[in-house]
């Protein structure tokens, strides 16, 4: 989902109460969705009920919540991340996926910096 930050406050409850029914498993507003993967606390897969369409269960869930349907991760409008994979050349982007999963494995200085070098300037 994409939307201005402006747009999601004045229009708050039709769209909390979109989320609350949208039948995924991941829901990305301002992000791509995939960013949800890397992260264990939050949960990803199939929306309950929908077996057939989506995968089989759950992902993920490392607090153990109960009951849980989906993973919704929000972003402010102007986001980095969403900047990562946005229209470039296929090697570009290969590189910045390939040190941004360094940087999720490894986070520190050194991986941030080589992350920020392929955004800025592809080296």
């Amino acid at each position: 989902i994409i939307a201005s930050d402006k747009e999601l406050k004045k229009n708050k409850k039709k769209f909390n109460e979109m989320l609350a029914t949208a039948p995924y498993g991941l829901v990305g507003i301002n992000i791509w969705p995939a960013f949800i993967h890397p992260l264990p606390r939050l949960i990803w897969g199939a929306f309950p009920g929908l077996i057939d369409i989506s995968g089989q269960g759950h992902m993920g869930n490392l607090c153990r919540y109960k009951g849980v349907e989906k993973a919704i991760l929000r972003a402010k409008f102007n986001c980095l991340p969403r900047r990562l994979a946005w229209i470039r050349k296929p090697p570009k982007n290969n590189l910045v996926m390939e040190r941004l999963a360094r940087y999720k494995v490894r986070p520190n200085i050194f991986t941030q910096v080589m992350l920020f070098s392929a955004i800025l300037v592809g080296l």
